[in-house]
């Protein structure tokens, strides 16, 4: 259950001449303008204007302070800033109730009244109200508003403002209305005000004015935000960033002391109060899957003097994605990651492009065991993923089954997974038996009845005024027909030679000097168009190239044929080819 109390919220910027109750001076010097703000003791500022006392701690009373605006002539900026701060004697906040108890959460008590008095001749008008803008932290609340005013030319005025309360129904503004507001965290909390004056002015300089008897502090404050373009520059539309550690060291015999750390609130904002003069480093925690863009050093280094304001120490950050994607090894070449085919380890990977900022990027990545390669930590940006081939001699020939780059935008904080990368490897042919083989003793010997009865399946040449094929029943006869067929082999009719090769392969495969299933590399072309088939694919296109009238593609599966016979042509090999060795 919160404290209820009674508090009058009248704050007030006025001259007092009593110069043994002035504390904290500073002025501000510009072209034609003096500028002085003083913090006094507390008492009754001129005019008749009461200030008002939180019933029962009186270290919550509130406390008058003098502006003063000599020779003027034109019109000025002013700006306010009232810090509430929870952390002097309790740590923090013990209520949510915060420096919104004024009326600040959008209701009417959210706006405040400006009143100018001119001391030269006794005149008064009153500017706004106007609707501040607060800024809540976890120790502490932060209003601020600004206004203009014209100050005739040789004249001197005094400045004062207060809260526009609810209460009053709009009107009586100055009077000395009290509102019921819960305080359970109020004892200990200190009121930090400050004006900052702009206009025909060289320079800026912002005053800090405090309760007397509260040493005098500097504040450290700025905005964590989201840097989509990655320049370093909080852009319009460019949100703050919550939740966001911002930690404030100070230098101590060369060492680097933590002497405070803030949350950012929803807007990005953080903000440090220091009692001490000394060499403070302001630095945010990284986040993972973030880059930070500025400040360009990383962190900022300030030497604090009391009564400093520092602001616009702007922290950005971009979030940062990447590219990843798998190599497989096609063991069926059908392009394809199928359930039983393994990944690839070691594999070069090659990416390439322009980022947000046009900076080129040049990367590379090796496959791990999963066959997964990734780049990480990548802007925004267009970028080419290529895989690279282990060179010769040290390695054997690898051949793509799928596309070898894939290229993509990549937006921010994206994770995209490219297509999969297929290769096979291949090794020299082998096995094979010729026609020279199969027409001597030692193949003549292998030939059975069995083989005789494939063969006469096939659809063979059979030359004019010859009797076979098909060869004869008697396995003795039909050994002698077949070698006297492949030995009287021509390619005057391009027929009689394909069948011999066919002959000569179907007679390997029947008795195991070659796999059937044997995938062959033999480079692309319109009869094979990946370039990647199967002994017995090549096999049952030779067989029906002799069933029809086409030379051309009947010497082309001749050729084939010869190869694997030969042993010239090359064979996938059924798993990766290791180790793989780049330079």
């Amino acid at each position: 259950m919160r404290t209820k109390l009674m508090y009058k919220v009248i704050v007030i910027v006025a001259i007092l001449t009593i110069v043994s109750m002035t504390v904290n001076v500073a002025k501000a010097y510009a072209s034609g303008v003096q500028f002085t703000l003083e913090g006094l003791t507390k008492g009754p500022p001129p005019g008749g204007y009461t200030t008002g006392l939180v019933r029962g701690y009186s270290e919550c009373e509130w406390i008058p302070f003098n502006l003063t605006i000599d020779n003027g002539g034109s019109t000025i900026s002013l700006s306010v800033v009232m810090d509430l701060d929870y952390r002097i004697n309790i740590g923090s906040k013990t209520s949510t109730i915060g420096i919104d108890a004024f009326g600040i959460d959008g209701t009417e008590g959210n706006r405040w009244k400006v009143r100018v008095i001119n001391v030269t001749n006794g005149g008064t008008y009153d500017l706004g109200p106007y609707t501040p803008s607060v800024v809540r932290f976890p120790s502490k609340d932060v209003l601020r508003f600004s206004f203009e005013l014209t100050v005739p030319a040789n004249t001197k005025v005094w400045v004062l403002w207060e809260n526009h309360l609810a209460s009053t129904g709009g009107t009586n503004l100055f009077d000395s209305t009290e509102i019921d507001m819960g305080a359970s965290y109020w004892p200990g909390a200190r009121l930090h005000v400050q004006a900052s004056l702009t206009g025909d002015v060289e320079g800026q300089r912002t005053v800090p004015i405090m309760r007397p008897g509260i040493p005098l502090q500097a504040t450290i404050s700025g905005v964590k935000f989201h840097d989509v373009d990655a320049d370093g520059v909080q852009d319009p539309g460019e949100e703050g960033l919550a939740d966001w550690t911002i930690q404030l060291f100070r230098k101590v015999d060369n060492d680097w002391n933590l002497v405070d750390t803030d949350i950012t609130g929803d807007e990005g904002y953080y903000i440090f109060t220091v009692t001490e003069t000394g060499t403070y480093k302001v630095v945010e925690v990284f986040q993972d899957g973030w880059m930070q863009t500025a400040p360009a050093l990383g962190y900022y280094e300030l030497d604090v003097e009391l009564g400093d304001t520092w602001t616009g120490l702007d922290f950005g950050n971009i979030m940062l994605g990447s590219i990843s994607g798998y190599k497989f090894y096609d063991a069926n070449v059908n392009g394809k990651w199928d359930g039983n085919e393994v990944a690839v380890v070691g594999w070069k990977v090659h990416l390439t492009g322009i980022n947000i900022l046009g900076g080129t990027v040049d990367l590379y990545a090796f496959t791990d065991a999963s066959g997964k390669f990734t780049f990480e930590r990548l802007l925004p940006g267009n970028y080419t993923v290529t895989e690279v081939f282990p060179p010769a001699p040290q390695n054997p020939t690898w051949i793509a089954t799928t596309s070898t780059s894939f290229s993509h935008e990549l937006e921010e904080g994206e994770d995209y997974v490219g297509p999969d990368f297929g290769n096979v490897c291949l090794v020299h042919g082998a096995g094979g038996r010729t026609l020279g083989f199969w027409s001597n003793k030692n193949g003549q010997a292998l030939i059975t009845s069995g083989d005789v009865e494939a063969l006469n399946g096939l659809n063979l040449y059979k030359p004019s005024e010859w009797t076979y094929p098909p060869f004869s029943g008697d396995l003795a006869k039909a050994k002698a027909q077949i070698k006297n067929y492949l030995l009287s082999a021509t390619a005057k009719d391009m027929r009689w030679m394909l069948s011999a090769q066919l002959i000569a392969t179907k007679l390997n495969v029947l008795h195991g000097f070659l796999d059937g299933s044997t995938i062959v590399y033999v480079g692309s072309s319109t009869y094979v168009p990946s370039g990647f088939i199967s002994i017995d694919e090549i096999m049952a296109n030779a067989n029906t190239a002799l069933g029809e009238a086409d030379r051309v593609a009947q010497e082309y599966w001749k050729n084939l044929l010869d190869g694997l016979n030969n042993n010239r042509l090359p064979f996938v090999c059924p798993e990766p080819c290791y180790p793989i060795v780049y330079p």
